[in-house]
């Protein structure tokens, strides 16, 4: 037990950190600079290091600490051989489009606040960790993860993420700072399952497919679901909830840059929405179509531009059918109507 206490003392790391820092960036064929390392036994036997990035112009990993954990006696014969890494404050970030890149401090990431990946093999081309396990955004990630080194670094992830908070995870990766207005969100506890294959930090050629699943929370910033919601309440004659959904489900696939889907669907107490279409990963395009009722209000809607500023084209002919249904029998009166259609009717 003393022998332990004194390795610190005893086995001082500063001097290998070049050395270190070349293997790491050859493993992973990109730049890899550390600011401090030391062995360590408060945790386990091991190697912590201190603000890490890997990557340069742009930088693809920003960590604020990495304990490396190593077996006690190679260690005392000077062989380092490693049993599991635990990095803490993990921010992962992605290209920016053209815009993106005029605006300083706009950075599309995704933060880990902990993850530990247990080794299980380890080679100079092909490194393995079997169910790993993250925190992030209030909820856990467990997976698969396959590394391999040939002209560039690809990977090969199968995950399941369990309750993400993601509002919080759609405003970091869609670079939306806290309380920006203007911007769609999304709140309530995520569920993915899912695999993802890549190379780099390259969108382009990221590939992957899963399913998604969204519990209860509300949708906000899309200035058209007012528009519906106060049609809805003068035919209705009652206080009727767009913002908020019960569930939302479907699956997604990922290629050539793009997020897809064919079926993802809406449910709330008022509105029932299926969308179909794609979002642009590199350049943020925004391209779907999106049907469904509210209340008994048929809805459909086409959504384009990019993240950053969505277009919404609302198609009318059903809630003119509706609302015309309406006056004819008496329901509503024209004058409560003649407000909500300005604008939308053209009249």
């Amino acid at each position: 037990m003393l022998l332990v206490i004194l390795l610190p003392a005893v086995i001082d790391l500063s001097g290998y950190k070049g050395k270190i820092e070349g293997f790491i960036s050859e493993s992973l064929g990109r730049e890899v600079t550390i600011k401090k390392i030391r062995l360590s036994i408060l945790k386990g036997i091991g190697v912590e290091m201190k603000e890490i990035r890997v990557g340069k112009d742009p930088d693809l990993i920003h960590m604020e600490s990495m304990m490396i954990k190593v077996s006690l006696l190679p260690l005392l014969k000077g062989r380092v051989e490693m049993t599991g890494v635990l990095m803490q404050n993990v921010r992962i970030f992605f290209p920016k489009d053209p815009v993106e890149k005029k605006e300083e401090g706009n950075e599309r990431k995704i933060i880990i606040s902990r993850l530990y990946l247990p080794l299980t093999s380890l080679s100079s081309r092909l490194t393995e960790f079997k169910r790993f396990k993250a925190e992030l955004y209030k909820g856990s990630l467990l997976g698969d993860l396959r590394v391999e080194k040939k002209e560039d670094v690809s990977y090969n992830l199968v995950h399941n993420i369990e309750k993400v908070e993601l509002e919080q995870l759609i405003k970091n990766a869609l670079s939306q700072s806290t309380g920006s207005s203007g911007k769609v969100t999304i709140s309530g506890p995520l569920k993915l399952d899912g695999n993802l294959k890549g190379i780099g930090n390259n969108l382009e050629r990221l590939e992957g497919s899963g399913t998604i699943n969204v519990g209860k929370g509300k949708i906000k910033g899309i200035e058209i679901t007012d528009i519906i919601g106060s049609i809805g309440i003068v035919t209705t004659k009652r206080h009727i909830s767009l913002t908020d959904f019960d569930r939302i489900t479907g699956h997604y696939s990922i290629e050539g840059g793009y997020l897809k889907t064919e079926d993802l669907e809406m449910f709330g107490k008022d509105l029932y929405l299926k969308a179909r279409g794609s979002y642009g990963l590199v350049n943020s395009r925004l391209d779907f179509l999106v049907k469904g009722h509210v209340i008994d209000i048929p809805v459909e809607i086409k959504i384009e531009g990019t993240s950053s500023n969505p277009k919404y084209y609302l198609k009318t002919r059903g809630i003119e059918k509706k609302v015309i249904e309406g006056l004819g029998k008496g329901k509503i009166e024209k004058k409560e109507i003649n407000e909500v259609l300005k604008g939308i009717f053209k009249k």
